[in-house]
């Protein structure tokens, strides 16, 4: 399965720093066309979670975030990565 691959997981959202699974409870598969084999499955946010997400990355987004050059949100984002897998 694909979840092997991935150092995060499908059927959950990423929303105010936690892995949180959808409000809804919704995931739909994702199936290799080659046999049909399923992949993964990946959360179906709810407009509740989305919101939810929007407001975090506002707020997120008034602090030190918001005021980094890309280059070194992109290193965060490098070092976030290789501290979990």
């Amino acid at each position: 399965m694909l979840n092997n691959l991935l150092w995060f997981p499908t059927n959950m959202s990423l929303i105010n720093g936690s892995w949180i699974f959808s409000s809804n409870k919704n995931e739909f598969s994702l199936f290799n066309p080659l046999n049909g084999a399923i992949l993964t499955t990946i959360a179906v946010s709810s407009l509740n979670d989305t919101n939810e997400a929007v407001l975090s990355e506002k707020s997120v987004l008034k602090g030190t975030w918001g005021t980094m050059a890309a280059v070194d949100g992109g290193r965060v984002h490098i070092s976030y990565h290789k501290s979990t897998t």
